[in-house]
């Protein structure tokens, strides 16, 4: 003969206690998924941006916005600062815009920056990296460095594609990602001298030592 199993109190039929029957197992759940959630959207945006291409950091919005203001134009002036590792001098190199942006390139890797603009003082902000100590007058860049003869660009979507060349005869063809500012691809080659193009696209560039870490590294 059935019979009905007893309603334990605080819960209904079916559940046992403390397996959410309770108002106070309710709560919790809730509580867990109010936790949950954000991080879900957040993962959610992530990967819509990253299907879409859009920019996720400042750093990505600004690359985005000042690859895509700059596009095709040449800057104000460039400075190459060659910087000496135990395993090679690679430069990393200044381009200064018309409205104080600059664009620092690294190896592979490319960041622009928006001048610091100040809160109505309208006092210059310094931007020093080095101390003092170590500051130096710029001089001339050398006149043997090679000059860019011809510089072209297009824009898909997020990427940026660059041709260069040189009037040396080498050329450069680059690949990059502005959201991040990353070098996808790089080819480089060399053309003969007769088939570079008459011309000199290289804005005015100056030049300072060399920042040998190791000599920086004793000095601390």
């Amino acid at each position: 003969m059935a019979t009905n199993s007893p309603t334990i109190p605080g819960t209904y039929a079916g559940n046992l206690p403390g397996d959410g029957g309770t108002v106070r197992g309710w709560i919790v759940k809730a509580t867990g998924v109010l936790v949950v959630l954000p991080a879900l959207l957040n993962s959610g945006y992530d990967v819509y941006s990253a299907a879409m291409k859009l920019p996720r950091t400042d750093a990505e919005r600004v690359n985005s916005e000042l690859y895509k203001k700059y596009f095709n134009k040449a800057p104000l002036a460039t400075l190459p600062v060659p910087i000496k590792h135990e395993i090679g001098t690679v430069d990393v190199k200044f381009a200064i815009y018309e409205e104080g942006e600059v664009l620092v390139e690294f190896g592979r890797s490319s960041q622009w920056f928006p001048f610091p603009k100040a809160n109505g003082t309208g006092r210059t902000i310094s931007m020093s990296l080095l101390p003092s100590a170590f500051a130096q007058a710029p001089r001339p860049m050398p006149t043997n460095a090679a000059a860019i003869a011809s510089q072209k660009e297009t824009l898909s979507g997020s990427t940026l594609l660059r041709w260069r060349i040189y009037q040396d005869g080498r050329t450069e063809n680059r690949k990059i990602d502005i959201r991040t500012g990353e070098t996808l691809e790089i080819e480089v080659g060399k053309i003969p001298k007769d088939s570079v193009p008459v011309g000199n696209m290289t804005p005015p560039a100056l030049k300072i030592d060399t920042i040998d870490l190791q000599k920086l590294r004793k000095v601390q």
